[in-house]
């Protein structure tokens, strides 16, 4: 009896919600905090199935899982969305067990049910934010691949125009055959750092006289 009374004062002293069932699912016993929790009252419930808390969030293959393990023996455990009197919606995280005689034959249901609600909302806030950082990581990538694009587009460009000015240079620059004409002891070294040079040469033998240049463009 003194065990029993300490059990029993446990269970009304509880911060979790403590919940005994029938083999049927009727509810024959709940402690204080589930009244706090869903605002019912335990003579209001007593009796009546759990599925006074159902929202419609729970699916129903859960339920049907949840029956086979708790029927088999086993203990179950998982999470409630669940409605409480005025209509509040909360999470609990649950763990349902099975009450055996000293046979070994189940006679109730034990739920021991505690409160996550502000754990779900903080995840969920935390869901929210990591979906608005991917969002804005995309938008910034695609911004990023548009400047690429453009860059690259701006290279091509500039690349065909010094190419196209390395053709120009090239054909005005005399060859080494062209100066030995002028100049019997005569070369040339030309070697622009990039594509193009800023320094060029050019040389003229008009019969009289030869022009030579040496410049910068």
């Amino acid at each position: 009896e003194q065990e029993l009374r300490k059990l029993s004062h446990a269970m009304e002293q509880s911060p979790a919600s403590v919940v005994i069932t029938d083999l049927n699912g009727n509810i024959t016993y709940v402690n204080k905090a589930f009244e706090k929790k869903t605002g019912y009252k335990s003579k209001k419930v007593i009796g009546k199935n759990p599925r006074v808390l159902k929202s419609g969030h729970t699916a129903k293959e859960e339920y049907e899982e949840l029956w086979k393990t708790i029927t088999s023996g086993k203990t179950w455990n998982g999470v409630f969305h669940n409605r409480k009197k005025d209509g509040t919606l909360y999470w609990e995280q649950a763990y349902i067990a099975p009450i055996l005689n000293e046979k070994g034959k189940i006679t109730e249901y034990l739920a021991v049910k505690e409160d996550i609600t502000q754990l779900k909302e903080t995840e969920e806030q935390l869901e929210d934010t990591l979906k608005s950082l991917e969002i804005r990581v995309e938008e910034r990538t695609s911004e990023l691949q548009i400047a690429k694009d453009e860059l690259e587009r701006i290279h091509r460009d500039f690349q065909g125009s010094l190419n196209y000015a390395k053709r120009i240079q090239e054909a005005s620059i005399p060859s080494d055959q062209e100066l030995s004409h002028v100049f019997s002891d005569a070369f040339s070294i030309y070697r622009p750092k990039d594509t193009i040079s800023g320094d060029f040469y050019w040389c003229h033998d008009d019969g009289e006289s030869v022009i030579l240049v040496v410049a910068d463009c």
